[in-house]
């Protein structure tokens, strides 16, 4: 049976990865995933929906009130289907969003809605400074708290130029955890 992944996509120069997750999720599971991609609206500042569109072959998400199936409420929907939700990348204002409660955009009303015994990951990705921040420690143990796993940045060159951590997780590191969770 297909296993559904729920990607949200938040603003950061890291959006052009999850085209390459997409892609190598697809060729491990052998096409027994559906991926759904639901974006920010300053993640569709970096890369176009259509290319989610495209790389998975189902509607992308932007809109809270995008409602393309009128029998169903698309961000419940989305939320109690999913067998895994993932937000890669997840900013520093969309973790700080979730820890808070807060379901301003398409991304985060998603995540309000999914059930706590689904698998929820985070994939960090910003500045080191914006990383190294105490107020986002205490947002990312609040989402642990709450079933969110986190898939920690790494060290490498920077949107800023500058060689730090908070570069976006290996594509491969994970696509490996969610394979593997799906499998569980």
């Amino acid at each position: 049976m297909k296993k559904t992944v729920v990607i949200g996509v938040a603003g950061s120069s890291a959006c052009w990865k999850v085209c390459a997750l997409i892609e190598e999720l697809q060729k491990k599971m052998s096409g027994e995933v559906i991926i759904r991609v639901v974006m920010t609206h300053s993640s569709a500042h970096f890369i176009q929906p259509l290319m989610f569109q495209i790389l998975t072959h189902q509607h992308v998400y932007l809109e809270v009130a995008d409602e393309p199936d009128v029998e169903k409420i698309s961000h419940v929907h989305l939320a109690q289907s999913c067998d895994l939700f993932l937000v890669a990348p997840a900013t520093f204002n969309t973790i700080g969003k979730l820890a808070q409660g807060v379901a301003d955009n398409m991304l985060t009303t998603v995540a309000s809605a999914v059930p706590a015994a689904t698998p929820k990951f985070l994939a960090p990705a910003m500045n080191d400074a914006m990383y190294n921040q105490e107020v986002l420690k205490e947002n990312l143990a609040k989402l642990k708290e709450r079933g969110y796993e986190e898939i920690p940045p790494r060290v490498d060159i920077l949107a800023s130029g500058k060689k730090a951590i908070g570069a976006l997780a290996e594509v491969s590191e994970i696509v490996a955890l969610i394979v593997e969770k799906l499998q569980d």
